[in-house]
């Protein structure tokens, strides 16, 4: 397997534990961090106009607008949604289950996100 596997699945199993109860975790990255991100996600949905980062043909911002916006920023909010279970309630004592369904329901929407845009991209070009 090479190191990029490697990398995802080491990414999936720290994920899926719960994370430390410490206090820069839980308000930096799972309230300012989410809360960053949620607050771009709101404005691309009222917006519909969003930038979403690329790798290829080259490192850069892709600009999205109308409905691809809308779920570039469903994309945004279900990430946004994923931290902040993670960082802020998987690690609280006697909220870790709380945060675990968070974690779930979060990853469904970034599932049907991406497959809206990939239907997007392929269905409607």
């Amino acid at each position: 397997m090479n190191r990029r596997g490697e990398r995802l699945i080491d990414a999936a199993s720290e994920l899926a534990e719960n994370s430390s109860h410490e206090f820069w975790a839980r308000w930096i990255l799972g309230v300012a961090g989410a809360g960053l991100l949620a607050a771009y996600g709101v404005y691309c949905i009222a917006t519909r106009q969003a930038l979403l980062p690329r790798t290829r043909p080259r490192l850069g911002l892709a600009e999205w607008s109308g409905s691809a916006a809308i779920a570039v920023g469903l994309l945004y909010l279900s990430t946004a949604a994923l931290l902040h279970c993670h960082w802020f309630w998987s690690g609280h004592p006697q909220w870790h289950g709380l945060g675990q369904l968070g974690k779930v329901i979060s990853l469904l929407g970034i599932v049907t996100s991406v497959a809206w845009l990939v239907y997007l991209f392929f269905a409607l070009t």
